[in-house]
C-alpha cells in the first residue's frame, strides 16, 4: 500500500471514529454535572414508604371540612384544600378588578403538594393513610395552620411524627410565606424512601394563565426556570437535561441564593427557599395531562426540621417584582433576591418608557385599545421628521440616477475612479449614501420596543376593544374552522 493510500485509509478510519463518538454522545448525552437522577441517590438503602403503608398510623382525630378555606386580599385570593393542607387555587387580582387563576388544582394535584421522601418515590399523606382528610386546621389572623400526627412501629419502638404546614399572608402584598415543621419523639433522622430526602414540596400543577386562544402551550412562556449564579436557566420540556429521564430530573448543588420559577405569559410564581440544603426537581413527566411540577426535596439527617419558603404570585412586571428584590416587614426579610430579572428591560428600557406613556394615556381614555392607537399616532408624529428626511433623500437620489449612469458608462473599467466620482457627485448634491438607511435604523428600536411591550404587558390580559374580547390573544376577522398545514395558522 503506497503512502497516498495509507493516508486515505487513515482519514477514513479517523472519520468513522469521530462519527461514532458523535452518535454515542447524541444518543447518550452527558448530563449537566448538577443533574442526578433520584434513583441513584443512596441506592443501597432499600426503604420504600409505599411498601410499608401498614406500618404507619394516623394519630390525630380529623373532622372533614366541607367548606372552603379561603384567604383574600386586594392582591391575592388563595383557596385551600382543607383535607390535604395544600393550595387548590390562587387568583391574582389586578388593579382593574380582574382576577386570574394561576394554579387550577384538583383533589389529587395542588400547589405546594407535600410528599414524604423524594418527589419520584415518596408518597403524600392522604395516599399513605388512604384518607381524604388527615389534618387539623386552625387560623389566627393571617396565619393558616394545618397539622397532623402519625406514627410508625409499635410499643417501645413506636416513632411519633408531628407535621405542621403554616401559611402566613401579608396584607397588600403579592408575597406570602410557608413554614414546614417535621419532628419525631425519638431524636432520629427521618428516611421514608430510598433517597436522602426527608420530604419534597412541589409547586404545580399548572403553569399559569393561557394566552393562546386555542389552548395550545407556548414554550416561550409556559416553562420552569431557576436562578443559578446570577443567571436564569430556562428548562422547557425539550431541554437537554430531560433526555432519557421521562421528563423528571433532580439535582443538588449550592443554590443558596437561588429560587425556582413557574412561568406563564403574563404571570409568574417565584419560590424562594431558606438556607437549607435541597435537591431541586423539575417534573414534566405528566405534561400530557397538563400536570407540571417543580420544587424542593429537603436533604437532612436531623430529627427536628424547620424550613421556610417565600412565594411571590403576581404579574410578571419588573416594576412590581423589583419591590421584592429587597423587602422586609415584621415577619419576612428578603435581600438581593434579584427576582426582577424575570422581566428584563425592553430594548434598553425604551419599551418601559413606552409602557409608562401607555398607562398615562389609559388613565385618560380608560381603554387600552384606544390608548395603543393614540400612542402609535404620537410615535409616528415624533418619527415623522426622520421619515420626511428619508423621503427627500430618496427623491434626490432619483434625480441623480441619469448622472450616475453616465459615470458608470464612462468609468466602467476604472472602479476606483468611478467610486471617487460618485462620492463627489453625492457631495455636490448634499446627499449622504447612508441618509436613506439611517432614518429606518433609528425607527427600528421603537418598533421592536412596541412589539415586545404589547407582547409582555400583563394589563392587556382581558382588556377589550370594539369586537376584540381580549387584547392579549390573537384576533381574526374570520375564523375558517381549520388550521393551515405547516404554517399552523
Amino acid at each position: 500500500m503506497d503512502s497516498a493510500n495509507k493516508t486515505f485509509f487513515l482519514m477514513v478510519v479517523l472519520t468513522m471514529v469521530c462519527f461514532g463518538i458523535t452518535l454515542y454522545q447524541f444518543f447518550n448525552p452527558v448530563k449537566d454535572n448538577v443533574v442526578q437522577n433520584q434513583e441513584n441517590l443512596n441506592k443501597n438503602n432499600e426503604i420504600n414508604i409505599s411498601d410499608k403503608k401498614t406500618d404507619f398510623l394516623l394519630k390525630n382525630e380529623v373532622s372533614v371540612l366541607n367548606e372552603k378555606i379561603t384567604y383574600e386580599s386586594d392582591k391575592l385570593k388563595v383557596v385551600f384544600n382543607a383535607n390535604s393542607g395544600d393550595i387548590a387555587n390562587i387568583f391574582i387580582k389586578t388593579s382593574d378588578d380582574k382576577s386570574f387563576d394561576i394554579v387550577k388544582g384538583n383533589a389529587l394535584n395542588n400547589a405546594l403538594k407535600l410528599k414524604l421522601g423524594s418527589w419520584k418515590d415518596g408518597v403524600d399523606l392522604n395516599t399513605l393513610f388512604d384518607k381524604d382528610s388527615i389534618y387539623t386546621f386552625s387560623k389566627e389572623n393571617n396565619k393558616f395552620k394545618f397539622a397532623c400526627e402519625f406514627s410508625s412501629g409499635i410499643d417501645e419502638e413506636e416513632i411519633v411524627y408531628t407535621l405542621e404546614k403554616i401559611y402566613t399572608f401579608y396584607e397588600g402584598e403579592n408575597l406570602f410565606h410557608v413554614d414546614l415543621k417535621l419532628s419525631n419523639n425519638k431524636n432520629k433522622s427521618m428516611r421514608f424512601d430510598s433517597s436522602s430526602n426527608v420530604f419534597s414540596l412541589g409547586w404545580g400543577p399548572s403553569l399559569g394563565v393561557s394566552s393562546n386562544k386555542n389552548g395550545k402551550k407556548d414554550e416561550r412562556y409556559e416553562q420552569f426556570r431557576y436562578m443559578s449564579k446570577d443567571k436564569i436557566i430556562n428548562l422547557n420540556p425539550k431541554h437537554k437535561i430531560f433526555r432519557g429521564t421521562n421528563g423528571l430530573v433532580s439535582f443538588r448543588k449550592s443554590l443558596k441564593d437561588s429560587w425556582l420559577v413557574s412561568d406563564s405569559h403574563y404571570f409568574t410564581s417565584v419560590i424562594i427557599p431558606d438556607g437549607n440544603e435541597y435537591d431541586y426537581f423539575f417534573d414534566y413527566s405528566k405534561s400530557s395531562d397538563n400536570l407540571y411540577y417543580c420544587g424542593f426535596s429537603l436533604v437532612s439527617d436531623k430529627s427536628v426540621i424547620e424550613t421556610g419558603f417565600n412565594i411571590y404570585c403576581g404579574p410578571k412586571s419588573g416594576k412590581i417584582l423589583k419591590k421584592y428584590d429587597d423587602f422586609k416587614n415584621e415577619d419576612v426579610y428578603l435581600s438581593k433576591t434579584e427576582i426582577s430579572k424575570i422581566d428584563p428591560p425592553i430594548v434598553w428600557g425604551l419599551g418601559n418608557l413606552l409602557a409608562w406613556c401607555l398607562k398615562i394615556l389609559y388613565s385618560v381614555v380608560k381603554n387600552y385599545g384606544l390608548a395603543i392607537i393614540i400612542l402609535t399616532i404620537i410615535l409616528k408624529l415624533i418619527l415623522a421628521p426622520l421619515m420626511m428626511n428619508s423621503m427627500k433623500n430618496s427623491q434626490k437620489m432619483q434625480l441623480l440616477q441619469p448622472k450616475l449612469k453616465e459615470l458608470q458608462v464612462k468609468y466602467k473599467d476604472k472602479p476606483e475612479m468611478l467610486s471617487q466620482k460618485t462620492m463627489d457627485l453625492y457631495r455636490k448634491a448634499g446627499i449622504s449614501p447612508m441618509s436613506g438607511c439611517l432614518p429606518m435604523l433609528l425607527q427600528m428600536p421603537f418598533l421592536f420596543a412596541m412589539y415586545q411591550l404589547l407582547d409582555r404587558m400583563f394589563e392587556l390580559k382581558g382588556a377589550t376593544f370594539l369586537w376584540i374580547k381580549d387584547l392579549a390573544m390573537p384576533d381574526a376577522l374570520i375564523n375558517f374552522g381549520f388550521t393551515i398545514p405547516l404554517l399552523n395558522i
